[in-house]
């Protein structure tokens, strides 16, 4: 085995995805990056009141067909009016692919 270059673990596409089908169609979930990460924990000290971490999650997991952010911070207000069903979908497709545990998940919601 040879070591690697740093610019070896630049080029490397490391995320983890999976499809999931909601609303007639489907929607690409994908693990976070670190900086995902910090941006969600950030938003469950921030926006606790104004954004429940389960669409914090999807607004972080969520991207189109090329990689970026399907959903944004201000979709947030719409997203609350949807299908709880359907939104655990995507939420559990998160929480998978970010090898959150339910003490993770217990953690982050009484930070929130």
């Amino acid at each position: 085995m040879t070591f690697l270059t740093k610019d070896q673990i630049k080029e490397t596409k490391d995320y983890k995805e999976a499809i999931v089908k909601v609303w007639g169609g489907q929607i690409r979930v994908r693990s976070m990056s670190v900086q995902d990460r910090i941006d969600f924990e950030a938003r469950q000290v921030e926006d606790k009141k104004d954004m429940p971490m389960m669409i914090s999650m999807i607004i972080g997991c969520c991207v189109d067909e090329e990689g970026s952010k399907f959903f944004s911070l201000e979709d947030n207000s719409w997203l609350l009016e949807k299908s709880t069903e359907t939104l655990l979908k995507l939420f559990e497709a998160c929480v998978k692919l970010n090898t959150l545990t339910q003490d993770n998940i217990e953690s982050q919601a009484k930070n929130s």
